[in-house]
């Protein structure tokens, strides 16, 4: 639905959640602007970032550089990045929806038709998805072939009504093989999709989530095959709580918890999770079962590494957690 670089050290007393939590903070900043990021991954040594105006951006932060890997686009805003490693791939939500790369003789790989909305990518072994809001009541999907680049449209599920998804941080779509989940929202449906046979057939499952104009699921994360988490809400009353769900059975069944108020982003793996939103970030140690507060911020999107938790905000900073 629709080059400058400033660390510095911002030591806070840890909150104390048993032995979680975090012992220090820094403010690492992608661009002197206003920009945003709704999506941040590591390539090598380098954050990569999807801004909301300087293109997707690239932070060293040993060398405390940044460089533009893929410049803005006046279709919209870059909302999803991926990476196999030698090429980033970046996506414009917009106008029309665009997919840009780094390397290569055409770095638009992707450009629709007008009114064309793109709400995320997925990355699995040499392909990725790129998922895009319904046209003509069909969901749409495309599955490029990262060895020759080829890009071949998927067969969506039908849509209800203004039932949509939501580009709010580059964590509506999964993919795994021929498998593609992803979650969608709006006044007229709340729904997990499922496929696993490339887009062949696919499974749409009702969701416990309130139902609205801007409410429902922002994002889905899996730490394995059967432990999985949904996170959202209502974007327009951020501070109100909001309902979250967990599965342990691969999606089969969703069940529901809390969170303190709307969130765009959950990440996590076996021991920790995260979760975070307009008003701040929250942890859980039991899988999705719980959240407790974490710290407080207007937060869009999470990168979570061995030792360290990314956390993008506001006028081109993202906050780096060192994690106990």
């Amino acid at each position: 639905m629709r080059n400058l670089i400033v660390i510095s050290a911002v030591l806070s007393p840890f909150f104390l959640l048993g032995q979680t939590g975090f012992s220090s903070k820094d403010t690492l900043q992608f661009a002197s602007d206003s920009s945003y990021s709704r999506d941040i991954i590591r390539v090598g040594k380098e954050l990569v970032f999807a801004t909301s105006k300087n293109g997707v951006i690239a932070l060293n932060e040993k060398k405390e550089e940044t460089r533009q890997l893929i410049p803005g686009s006046p279709s919209g805003e870059f909302r999803s990045v991926i990476s196999d490693g030698k090429t980033v791939y970046g996506m414009v939500s917009g106008d029309h929806g665009e997919v840009w790369r780094t390397k290569g003789k055409d770095h638009l790989l992707v450009s629709k038709q007008a009114g064309m909305f793109f709400d995320d990518m997925a990355r699995t072994d040499h392909s990725f998805v790129v998922l895009g809001d319904p046209v003509n009541n069909e969901f749409v999907l495309y599955r490029i072939d990262l060895t020759i680049n080829k890009v071949a449209s998927i067969e969506g599920p039908q849509s209800i009504g203004d039932e949509a998804c939501y580009a709010a941080s580059g964590t509506t779509v999964l993919t795994s093989g021929t498998t593609i989940i992803f979650i969608s929202g709006g006044s007229s449906a709340v729904r997990y999709h499922r496929s696993d046979d490339n887009g062949k057939t696919w499974t749409s499952t009702e969701l416990p989530m309130q139902v609205g104009e801007g409410c429902g699921p922002f994002s889905i994360h899996f730490i394995n095959e059967k432990d999985g988490m949904i996170v959202g809400g209502c974007y327009a009353k951020p501070n109100e709580p909001a309902t979250a769900l967990y599965t342990n059975d691969g999606g089969l069944t969703w069940h529901t918890t809390t969170t303190a108020g709307y969130r765009s982003c959950v990440t996590g793996n076996e021991n920790v999770q995260f979760t975070c939103g307009t008003t701040g970030i929250e942890i859980s140690t039991d899988k999705g079962k719980t959240w407790q507060p974490f710290d407080k911020g207007n937060f869009c999107a999470l990168l979570l590494e061995k030792r360290y938790l990314y956390a993008t905000t506001n006028k081109g900073y993202c906050i780096r957690y060192k994690l106990r």
